[in-house]
């Protein structure tokens, strides 16, 4: 206690000592805050370019690219050396490519730099899950659309190959069922360029491409006047931005 009470009174009559103390105390606290301040930003810097860069890029020096990228993968984690030494891999594509939208009837072009991802094996690389929209596809990470979508895209596909057909299969000279065009086209091309009475044959077709359409509309009406209005009512409450043939739900700046 007499030591402390002795310091004390020795640094309240020498201003100086005191003065050098603190400051002493000021340059060390500022020292150690600098630090912290710069090692977390370093670190963070250094997790965020590791997000976007990778330690050893392998390029084609092509633009088709690496054929069969899989395989090479699996070969170098199989090698003893290297497959301790690697944390994780993933293709990727990159190239430059032409953006065109409309702007109040304006066409704008503009350059971009598409990439394309495989959504897990980026993920691996981190700096990327985290940021996809849709909690529900983080874990593990997708870019599956939402299960409305696919219904709708079903549903749009099943319309369509009713009333077009399978051109798929068509392509490759195979049988498929007649599609309602085509019940249209044999029940139409016998008339052209007479005047006379469409046959038995063309009334036929006619008839089963009526009783095929009838089924069709109501569902097609449900999906542009039910379903499709729910999913933009989805888009605009996620901030999607305005896609074709969708009115936004615009309000006014406040």
């Amino acid at each position: 206690m007499y030591k402390l009470v002795l310091c004390w009174r020795y640094l309240l009559t020498r201003y100086l000592a005191l003065v050098c103390i603190v400051s002493v105390m000021l340059g060390v606290a500022t020292l150690i805050v600098v630090n912290s301040v710069m090692t977390g930003f370093s670190t963070k810097l250094k997790d965020r370019l590791h997000g976007l860069l990778s330690d050893i890029d392998v390029e084609a020096t092509t633009f088709h690219g690496i054929d069969h990228p899989d395989e090479k993968i699996e070969r170098i984690r199989r090698d003893p050396f290297l497959a301790e030494r690697i944390e994780a891999m993933t293709p990727m594509m990159e190239v430059f490519a032409m953006l065109q939208f409309e702007i109040n009837g304006e066409t704008i072009l503009k350059p971009v730099r598409l990439i394309g991802v495989d959504a897990q094996g980026r993920a691996r690389l981190g700096g990327f899950a985290e940021y996809i929209e849709n909690k529900d596809h983080r874990d593990p990470p997708s870019f599956q659309l939402r299960e409305e979508a696919l219904k709708l895209d079903k549903n749009l596909a099943d319309i369509n190959l009713a009333l077009s057909g399978d051109r798929v299969w068509r392509s490759h000279n195979e049988g498929s069922p007649a599609s309602i065009s085509e019940h249209v086209q044999a029940a139409a091309s016998p008339a052209r360029g007479t005047t006379g009475r469409p046959t038995k044959t063309a009334m036929e077709q006619y008839q089963i491409a009526s009783d095929a359409l009838a089924l069709e509309i109501p569902k097609l009406r449900k999906l542009i006047e039910t379903d499709i209005k729910a999913l933009e009512k989805q888009l605009d409450a996620a901030g999607a931005p305005p896609t074709p043939g969708r009115l936004p739900d615009w309000k006014g700046a406040k």
